[in-house]
């Protein structure tokens, strides 16, 4: 799935609300080795985990930031991750690794949109 296409299917039942707290709590693993892993799974380890942590908060961004604007009052961007994130875990490399991706993308927003 690309950026379009997610902004395709869901942009438009978006587009209205006045969202004040966007909570971003995705996440689904599988406990095998990484090799042992089927492709079919990893990819959707991968879009579950990183790829709509990224595309719904790049897609209500707008929207979150100009609150303050509209209404006088700031929106919340909130990521959950995983204690998993920390340190790498065998066995769980594929959702560990991709609770990395979740942490430091929630770390850099956090800088990004401080002001907003």
């Amino acid at each position: 799935m690309t950026f379009e296409d997610y902004e395709t299917s869901i942009e438009s039942k978006l587009r209205d609300l006045d969202v004040s707290m966007l909570i971003i709590n995705a996440g689904m693993g599988r406990p095998d080795p990484f090799i042992d892993i089927p492709n079919l799974d990893v990819s959707n380890m991968l879009l579950c985990n990183m790829m709509q942590s990224a595309y719904l908060p790049k897609l209500m961004a707008n929207q979150l930031t100009s609150r303050l604007q509209k209404h006088g009052q700031k929106a919340a961007l909130i990521f959950t991750s995983s204690v998993s994130c920390i340190r790498p875990m065998p066995g769980i490399g594929m959702y560990s690794s991709s609770k990395v991706f979740t942490t430091y993308l929630a770390r850099a927003l956090n800088y990004e949109m401080k002001d907003t």
